[in-house]
């Protein structure tokens, strides 16, 4: 482990000093300090792990929020910029980075990836494209896919959660919903990372995996209430569960296989949630026209049929014209009028013919699987502590230490 590391850092002094010994000036000087203080520090920190039984999980977050075609990196003391692993670069000014077919374009030459190191551990990475601009704590790497640049912060397990309770409860939620959250963030997170089949990267830092803001976001309270929980993780049979989670059940939680099919999780059970109180999405109505639905699904519905499952969420939804007949899922119908419109698949369809439009009345917000974020507040509430509240949501489960885990 150390030798690796050793060998590493070799590569990366001799490659810089080479660079730089023909140099003359402060600049240069400078640079070889700050190289060796590097190194120095680093390895330092790298024998110090090694020597801790437990070592920290990283984690590597796609920042799809930032991928672009153009992506700019800062960090104010400096950075080395790690070319495909071989070639090294210095900056100390902001760099930009451009997509060139399935590379990156790096001062006039293109690379398959691009990694950031950062001479003062301590400080963060600023990464922005045309729109956004956010700091991270940890290290960036980058790659493309379909000609965009994706950056990827690799950040320890810890201070990953300090950037995704903002972005998932924030702080108004009462503190041991809070607790719950993070050792459901903990848990997912890591069952992900064993899971994942991607090799850039682990989860996204949005609601594809959970919702990851970075260091610009985070907050005393909040932190603090990652750390009161350090290591905690649900566990089923001494696994670490797929703690999926979501806004609101609407009143009933689902199966995993009503969900999503698949095999039955035990501990993925549905059940009656009336925890809903505080939710602005417990009930919400929708009209949509005749004329969208035919812009969206080619299709005019004069007449419509909605099937079921087991948990009363729309399966199927049949539109008929009287010529032609067109059958699309519950969640393909979600997706194309919008999440942001039809919040969950708990919904009740009526065909209003004379004003040749469809109305919606739905409940809940997300997929209904595992914990419902609404509820955990109001069962925190209601006097819940985040222990309890978790083994509400999820059956015979139990909360231990990761270290006491088998992966």
């Amino acid at each position: 482990f150390i030798l690796f590391y050793v060998q590493r850092y070799y590569i990366l002094f001799k490659n810089t000093w080479k660079t730089f010994a023909k140099k003359k000036g402060d600049r240069a000087i400078k640079i070889k300090i700050a190289l060796l203080v590097y190194i120095v520090m680093s390895l330092f920190s790298i024998n110090m792990e090694a020597k801790t039984t437990n070592s920290t999980t990283d984690i590597k977050v796609a920042l799809t929020s930032l991928k672009n075609s153009t992506v700019k990196i800062k960090v104010p003391s400096g950075m080395i910029v790690i070319l495909d692993d071989v070639d090294i670069d210095y900056s100390y000014d902001e760099i930009e980075l451009t997509s060139n077919g399935n590379k990156i374009k790096y001062k006039g030459n293109s690379y398959t990836k691009i990694s950031i190191e950062k001479f003062n551990d301590q400080e963060q990475v600023n990464v922005s494209n045309k729109v956004i601009n956010h700091n991270y704590r940890g290290k960036i790497s980058l790659f493309v896919q379909n000609n965009q640049i994706i950056p990827v912060n690799e950040v320890p397990l810890e201070e990953y959660l300090y950037g995704v309770l903002p972005g998932e409860v924030g702080t108004s939620f009462p503190e041991e919903a809070l607790k719950a959250q993070a050792v459901i963030s903990r848990s997912y997170v890591l069952f992900s990372k064993k899971n994942n089949k991607n090799v850039n990267f682990d989860v996204y830092d949005s609601v594809m995996s959970q919702v990851y803001l970075g260091y610009d976001y985070e907050s005393k309270k909040l932190n603090m209430i990652v750390d009161s929980t350090k290591d905690k993780v649900i566990t089923y049979n001494e696994k670490i569960i797929n703690a999926v989670f979501h806004s609101d059940s609407g009143g009933k939680t689902v199966n995993n296989e009503d969900a999503w099919g698949g095999q039955p999780l035990p501990y993925l059970r549905g059940r009656d949630d009336n925890n809903s109180d505080y939710s602005p999405k417990k009930k919400w109505d929708l009209e949509i026209s005749y004329k969208e639905i035919i812009s969206k699904f080619g299709i005019e519905p004069k007449e419509i049929f909605v099937a079921y499952n087991n948990a009363d969420r729309v399966e199927e939804i049949v539109f008929n014209d009287t010529k032609t007949t067109k059958s699309i899922t519950g969640d393909k119908f979600r997706i194309a009028l919008g999440n942001n419109r039809i919040f969950s698949n708990y919904m009740e369809i009526e065909n209003d013919k004379k004003n040749e439009r469809l109305l919606i009345t739905g409940r809940g917000f997300g997929h209904g699987v595992g914990a419902s974020q609404c509820g955990m507040y109001n069962l925190a509430k209601k006097g819940y502590n985040y222990q309890k509240i978790i083994k509400f949501y999820y059956q015979n489960v139990k909360i231990e230490d990761e270290q006491d885990v088998i992966f």
